[in-house]
Formats: structure tokens, sequence, C-alpha cells
């Protein structure tokens, strides 16, 4: 049976490797939310604003070969789901 509780947190820095992008290439988008603990990011260290996360959505984009605002509408709605 299908696990429909679990959900894949992708990070900037995931999105700038092969296996990074490789995992988030197999995830479905439906599964994918932003990973806001800016801790766990290199990219973090410097800075750690909105941008990273819309730097990381179109990344996220690109991987999947998807439109932007496709992409946006549904980590959204993955997120709200989440969050209740």
């Amino acid at each position: 049976m299908k696990n429909q509780n679990i959900y894949i947190s992708v990070n900037l820095d995931m999105t700038t490797t092969k296996k990074g992008a490789d995992l988030i290439h197999s995830v479905p988008i439906d599964r994918i939310v932003l990973e806001t603990d800016a801790p766990f990011t290199k990219e973090s260290k410097k800075r750690y604003d909105y941008k990273i996360l819309e730097d990381t959505i179109t990344q996220i984009a690109k991987i999947k070969k998807s439109n932007l605002e496709d992409v946006i509408i549904q980590i959204q709605a993955n997120s709200k789901k989440i969050l209740g």
C-alpha cells in the first residue's frame, strides 16, 4: 500500500548536486516540500531569506522540466496539507 503521508523536503543545496537532482527528479511533485531549516544548507550560511525559497522552487521546476507556476502551486498545496 502506498503511504500518502511521506514527503521529501528539498533545500537549495540539493538542487546543485547530481544525487540531489536525481532524487528530486524521481519524487512526484505532490510529495515535495521546501526545507526551511536554515542551518542545514551551506547557502543559508551566506543568506536566508524568501529569495532562497524562490531559488529552490525555480531549480525544482528546472529539474522536473515543469512550469514554474505549477510547481509553486503544488508545493504550496503540499505545505498546506501538512500544516493543516
